[in-house]
């Protein structure tokens, strides 16, 4: 078997009619046993392809009983497939890194925002209604954070309603009493 990328014509019997390099004697007798014209002497087809020993061999029957063979070693052949494949593990790899970093970005838009609206319920939960949350962007958290705000607004307005009321009770308690200890109930 030839070593380096050869073309070569071998006539029915598999003699060497050309070839387009060099080649030792020994092997130039051989050719009637390589595994590439083995391949091409059974078959019907006119062309094919090969891969035996290392090689890529491919072969297309002439006319005249002349058959061209070309051999080439199997890395040599495969070399452009190796690097579009290197190429398509670097840019998978980095189209994962962009993904995994946009990710992460977009996750920070989104849970900076609630991280915030979750502190501030728990400062309304001890009873500061002055929350100061500022909404940002246009998205549903800035939604819910207006709405959060808005409605510590209103529980501040009705606990502030609801002390005027039991002020105003409790002076109305201290006025009825008042009136009961002055005025005497009128006597039927």
């Amino acid at each position: 078997v030839l070593l380096a990328p050869t073309s070569f014509l071998l006539d029915e019997s598999g003699t060497m009619v050309f070839m387009g390099s060099e080649v030792i004697a020994d092997q130039a007798k051989a050719f009637n046993k390589h595994p590439l014209f083995l391949n091409s002497s059974n078959t019907n087809l006119t062309s094919g392809v090969k891969q035996y020993d290392g090689f890529l061999g491919a072969f297309s029957k002439a006319d005249h009983g002349l058959t061209i063979y070309n051999q080439v070693p199997l890395q040599k052949a495969l070399q452009p497939v190796y690097a579009l494949a290197e190429r398509f593990i670097l840019y998978g790899l980095l189209s994962l890194g962009l993904a995994l970093l946009l990710a992460l970005i977009i996750s920070k838009r989104i849970t900076i925002p609630i991280v915030k609206l979750f502190q501030a319920t728990k400062e309304v939960g001890q009873g500061n209604f002055e929350v100061k949350l500022a909404p940002t962007g246009n998205d549903e958290t800035a939604v819910l954070t207006q709405s959060f705000v808005e409605m510590s607004k209103k529980i501040k307005n009705l606990i502030v309603e609801q002390l005027v009321k039991q002020q105003i009770e409790n002076e109305m308690q201290i006025a009825a009493a008042v009136q009961k200890n002055l005025l005497p109930a009128p006597q039927l």
